[in-house]
């Protein structure tokens, strides 16, 4: 009797183990982060419109300070109100990402041949990686909600 209560404890006691040796186990979904953009010249006009869209992927770079961007996908969305430049990007499990740059490089978006630096920022809210800023070159855009959300980048095309 005495060696099956001993038996016991020494089985619990492994078990016990066992379990706080366990990692925590990491969500098995990437975390998304997702950001309209639309490029406007003088005038109003929507430079997507003229884009190449072959060029696009090549042209825009995406890089993150504090993390590792696992996939991108750069596509543009047409609206009844013009044409989106559509950035999808995740991370690896359980790594949210607070801050993913881009570069820039297209004559057609931006009108010359230098790099424009966009910065955007993000909070992780209720398992959703929300924006809160985007900056070009430096300096903050607002968001506009209609007819999606998106941020407008002017330039002086």
């Amino acid at each position: 009797m005495y060696n099956f209560k001993l038996s016991g404890l020494i089985v619990g006691l492994v078990f016990i183990t066992a379990i706080s040796s366990c990692k925590k186990i990491v969500d098995s979904f990437p975390p998304r982060y997702s950001f309209n953009l639309m490029f406007t010249g003088q005038g109003g006009s929507n430079l997507l419109d003229s884009a190449r869209q072959g060029t696009l992927e090549k042209d825009i770079v995406i890089s993150s300070i504090d993390g590792e961007i696992v996939t991108s996908a750069i596509s543009v969305l047409e609206s009844g109100n013009g044409k989106y430049l559509q950035v999808d990007l995740s991370s690896r499990p359980g790594l949210n990402l607070s801050r993913i740059d881009c570069s820039i490089k297209n004559r057609e978006l931006m009108g010359d041949d230098e790099v424009h630096i966009i910065n955007t920022y993000w909070r992780l809210e209720k398992n959703n990686n929300t924006i809160i800023d985007l900056k070009f070159n430096g300096k903050s855009c607002d968001q506009i909600k209609e007819p999606i959300a998106h941020y407008r980048l002017i330039n002086s095309l």
